[in-house]
């Protein structure tokens, strides 16, 4: 009988968050204790449509979150003049 996973609502929130605010998914990995080789299943599975519901809403959670960070950066890398005397 295989293990019980460990991804919850609750650790979503928190990777997610992690994110967020900046972290790497590294950082965030290592921040929850997340087992890495985990982390790296997880995604695969999504990406072979293999995830448990809950696989697929932790690396679409993620990938939303980097999306939006991605997209953030490349909107100021458009328009330098906009961080200009940012400190």
């Amino acid at each position: 009988m295989a293990r019980p996973s460990i991804i919850t609502e609750a650790l979503i929130k928190e990777f997610c968050s992690l994110l967020e605010k900046g972290a790497s998914v590294p950082a965030a990995i290592r921040k929850t204790k997340v087992a890495r080789a985990s982390y790296y299943r997880w995604e695969s599975n999504v990406i072979h449509d293999r995830g448990t519901r809950l696989e697929c809403r932790f690396i679409n959670g993620v990938n939303l979150v980097r999306g939006r960070e991605k997209l953030r950066r490349e909107r100021l890398r458009s328009r330098p003049w906009m961080t200009i005397g940012v400190a």
